[in-house]
């Protein structure tokens, strides 16, 4: 009888273990899918740029329309790391493709050179989904922006 304890007592232990991994390996995940709950997906863009700060990965098809509309060569714009392609940083963290210019009034302007046909990354942004589930990237100026609202009318 002590022994069908135990191992009662190890099985439970074991599937804990296994949901505090899972848990730690999609806490990013977890944390997107619960920034959508929590305000909603309806989140207006401050063009603020924050999204051209961030890795964005890059297909075949998406390549070969910027080399054909720009035309520059992939490894101009683009790096490799494990069969991935992604878009290259200026030194300043942003994008490649992100063009900084001043207006009459002496502010920065932030725009993309490529923006008609911008990767589908950067066009869905902040908006992401898990297994069908919606989330939001809470780098976004605007999420953050929209949970401090959330909370000044609670």
């Amino acid at each position: 009888m002590e022994i069908i304890i135990l191992l009662g007592i190890a099985v439970v232990v074991v599937i804990c273990g296994g949901l505090l991994v899972v848990r730690f390996a999609f806490r990013e995940e977890i944390k997107a899918i619960k920034l959508a709950r929590h305000v909603g997906t309806d989140i207006p863009c401050l063009r603020c740029s924050d999204c051209c700060a961030k890795t964005v990965i890059v297909s075949r098809k998406e390549i070969e329309q910027i080399c054909h509309q720009t035309g520059m060569k992939e490894e101009e714009f683009c790096n490799r790391r494990l069969h991935l392609r992604y878009l290259k940083h200026q030194p300043n963290g942003h994008c490649i493709f992100q063009e900084i210019s001043s207006n009459s009034t002496g502010d920065e302007i932030a725009s993309c050179k490529i923006y008609q046909i911008r990767p589908t990354a950067c066009r869905k942004f902040p908006h992401l989904k898990y297994l069908g589930v919606n989330g939001l990237d809470g780098r976004c100026r605007a999420v953050r922006q929209k949970v401090e609202d959330n909370r000044g009318l609670k």
